[in-house]
């Protein structure tokens, strides 16, 4: 046991590009293949595309028959997948390759207990699509740090997250999925898709735990046990906003080198020289965005929304997004038993606590989890107490 400290260091450096070669279309059928399994690993798939995001969006949507239950054109999905990627600043955490991680671990959580063959297409859809987008043009800060301008365009809580939201609302009106005929649809896509996003603002992380034993939820419980295809649109709503809730938080119960290897990125966004980077590109977003809605009055979020993805896309132009970092060179900046102690808290303070609740709701995904959570507890644990001075 006294060698799991490094091998954890071993583990969250194995991702570097100079030790994994990946490569071919077969490769890359092999890591999408494991889309619907907790063993997916979105470092692999970065091996093989530099659009990670673009690749589960578009295979979850397919997978589902989505594309056929409520008739979306292949052509116009592809783009707005290509968009969907193109929104995300190239932050070490809140990139890309987070969006794909998240999405994916919904789509996991959806086909382990069956939920997704039980929900309406455009509820499904629409989960889909929050959860690629939750994090659109996040600025790689938190939101404690973010201009007052931004906020008083998107609202002081969860200012970011109402920009996400906004920016994925944009991004599916611009590729004409559903056409003026179907202004319906994308109304009602776009409601649910707003209230799934805010709901992964942390600041709320106590209500949204407690959606999973809403009473709404506990009457269907009742009358149907998790028999989701009967449980009324009011307690399948709370339980898919609880779902992202878990997805979006859910890399602390991954497998050891995926979990450690956000952990490091996380580290390194939130570090000094992260967070300085992260308030600049918070005040170039909330200058666009202030821009936007002065002119557009009454649809001044909505505006804003399509400004800000509108200045990544074109930022983006050209660049190669969410570059794989070398987490070797990260790891060197950031002491092994800070990004430890990081971890190991929020797992037992954030973390634990929405796990607990979503054995009550989703109990084969809980359980899944709960084994990588334990264990990775366990290797944070060792790190901790090994590098402390009573170690030594």
């Amino acid at each position: 046991m006294q060698v799991a400290p490094k091998r954890l260091r071993k583990l969250a450096t194995k991702l570097d590009s100079n030790d994994i070669k990946i490569g071919g279309s077969a490769k890359f059928a092999q890591v999408l293949g494991k889309v619907r399994t907790h063993e997916f690993n979105v470092f692999h798939l970065r091996q093989v595309t530099n659009k990670p995001l673009k690749a589960v969006f578009t295979h979850a949507v397919n997978d589902f028959g989505l594309g056929e239950s409520i008739k979306l054109t292949p052509c116009k999905l592809d783009a707005l997948a290509d968009d969907l990627q193109a929104a995300y600043n190239s932050n070490p955490y809140h990139g890309a390759s987070h969006a794909a991680d998240t999405l994916q671990n919904a789509v996991y959580m959806l086909h382990k207990d069956g939920l997704g063959a039980a929900l309406p297409p455009v509820l499904l859809f629409s989960v889909l699509l929050a959860a690629a987008g939750h994090d659109a043009a996040h600025c790689g800060v938190r939101n404690i740090l973010v201009p007052a301008e931004l906020e008083a365009v998107f609202g002081k809580q969860g200012s970011q997250e109402h920009m996400h939201a906004e920016v994925t609302c944009s991004l599916l009106h611009k590729s004409g999925l559903f056409s003026k005929q179907r202004s319906a649809e994308f109304a009602e896509v776009c409601g649910i898709v707003k209230q799934l996003i805010h709901t992964t603002d942390m600041s709320l992380h106590n209500e949204v735990n407690g959606y999973a034993t809403c009473d709404e939820i506990e009457q269907a419980k009742e009358a149907h046990g998790l028999a989701y295809g009967k449980w009324p649109r009011e307690a399948q709503l709370p339980l898919c906003c609880f779902l992202l809730h878990w997805a979006d938080i859910s890399n602390v119960a991954r497998p050891i080198d995926v979990s450690a290897a956000f952990a490091v990125l996380l580290g390194h966004e939130q570090s000094p020289a992260g967070a300085e980077k992260g308030k600049a590109a918070a005040a170039a977003t909330a200058a666009t965005a202030k821009a936007a809605a002065a002119a557009a009055g009454a649809a001044a979020q909505a505006a804003a929304g399509a400004a800000v993805a509108a200045a990544v896309m074109a930022a983006a132009r050209g660049k190669v997004k969410d570059p794989l970092p070398t987490l070797k060179q990260l790891l060197q900046d950031q002491e092994l038993a800070a990004v430890a102690a990081n971890q190991r808290n929020f797992m037992l303070n954030f973390a634990a606590s929405t796990l607990q609740q979503l054995h009550k709701v989703l109990p084969k995904a809980a359980a899944e989890a709960q084994q990588h959570f334990d264990s990775n507890l366990v290797r944070w644990e060792l790190i901790i107490n090994n590098s402390s001075p009573a170690a030594s």
